[in-house]
């Protein structure tokens, strides 16, 4: 008991903590807006109308900066390793759909998995232990028909004209941990689990620096393809990140995604949506600063360095529902990440709208520039030299600085 009284009394602004053991509770924050709010007064900005009432903080840099820092001292926590390489993942597609299949077909053979996978994301968490989350009363387990006709309809193009066998989320759950040691054994047990039961899997570690998204997005997603036929989504959360309420930084980012997701592309639309994205980033920088305390960020200063990729330069590359994208992991300024397609038919890189670049956040699965250059070999091109040496293996841009 006295243990625990010293714990609490050092460590009584941070209830879900990087360092200590702490159960989840249905809510992690007990005013999730107010505690937002009094974060904000250590950064310069205003509340916008546009994102109702969001916090958006001036100074970019400054903001990418303490998402490094605080990214780096979990990622510097985990060891992350796929059980086969990238290339392998992003050959998986959902078997049994021909070329005419499309949403209600998808959501057919889901269907007839649900039961299966959620018993595997339950035992998952059992065993870690996790708290598993669905959404309220399980509703977010099967991806809707009408979400799956919209996400096949963002994802056509002249180069993938039926994306429905590349969709990996028409089933996900969420594994839901209080620190990163959890979220580490949470990694461990999803790979012996999927590998015991005939299942193959891949992780997505979005703490990495060289995976810095646009909104500033963290988690762990594993891709578990289901008896090597459909591909499912596993998402791993820290309780100060995810806690499974609408008031939480990835509830609250979701809502403001919502709404830059309907913004046009004149230029006062694309400063209003850079504006957005802001607004996200500074939500998951709460949440990581609230699991990492000052003192943890120092005591891991060295693990950072030495596990976690540097951050990205030039061009990443990310493979999201069987198209190849790049984009551009050095702008300086609002949107202008440049993310492009790959259209097969002419050999050209193809412009992505931003409300669509907005929905690869979070979707897309990393590759490295060596694997794009394999995929674009196989089109009859290849990347030029420079374009080599400056693609790194990443999700999103440093775009906010």
């Amino acid at each position: 008991m006295a243990v625990k009284s010293t714990v609490v009394g050092i460590v009584q602004e941070y209830t879900c903590l990087l360092i200590f053991c702490v159960v989840p509770a249905s809510n992690c924050y007990a005013e999730f807006r107010s505690e937002l709010f009094s974060y904000s007064t250590g950064y310069s900005g205003a509340n916008s109308t546009a994102f109702n009432g969001a916090f958006v903080p001036s100074d970019g840099a400054l903001l990418n900066s303490r998402w490094r820092e605080n990214a780096g001292t979990i990622c510097g926590l985990l060891a992350v390793s796929p059980s086969m390489s990238d290339a392998e993942v992003n050959t998986w597609t959902n078997v049994g759909l021909g070329n005419n299949a499309g949403a209600q077909d998808l959501y057919n053979l889901a269907t007839s998995y649900k039961d299966r996978f959620q018993a595997f994301v339950e035992e998952a968490a059992r065993k870690v232990p996790a708290d598993p989350s669905f959404g309220p009363n399980n509703t977010n387990i099967l991806k809707s028909l009408e979400s799956l006709t919209a996400k096949i309809e963002s994802r056509t193009s002249e180069s993938l004209p039926n994306p429905v066998k590349y969709i990996d989320d028409s089933l996900r759950g969420t594994l839901i941990v209080d620190t990163t040691e959890k979220m580490q054994s949470a990694v461990n047990e999803i790979k012996q689990l999927a590998q015991s039961s005939g299942h193959l899997v891949g992780f997505d570690n979005k703490f990495s620096p060289s995976t810095q998204s646009l909104a500033g997005y963290v988690g762990i997603h594993a891709t578990i393809y289901f008896d090597k036929k459909l591909l499912t989504e596993v998402q791993i959360h820290l309780f100060n990140i995810y806690d499974g309420t609408l008031e939480c930084p990835k509830q609250y980012s979701h809502n403001i995604y919502k709404v830059v997701n309907t913004t046009g592309s004149t230029e006062a639309e694309k400063d209003e949506a850079a504006d957005g994205y802001k607004a996200m980033k500074f939500a998951f920088v709460f949440g990581m600063q609230r699991t990492n305390p000052s003192g943890a960020r120092r005591l891991f200063k060295e693990a950072r360095r030495s596990t976690c990729p540097t951050p990205l330069s030039g061009y990443a590359y990310v493979v999201d529902a069987g198209l190849l994208i790049r984009y551009n992991a050095t702008a300086t300024s609002g949107l202008y990440i440049n993310m492009e397609y790959w259209r097969t038919s002419d050999g050209s890189w193809v412009t992505i709208a931003m409300a669509e670049a907005g929905e690869v956040l979070q979707s897309g699965y990393a590759i490295s520039a060596s694997e794009a250059n394999q995929i674009l070999s196989n089109s009859g091109s290849r990347l030029q030299p420079s374009q080599l040496l400056l693609g790194i293996i990443g999700v999103f841009a440093y775009a906010l600085a």
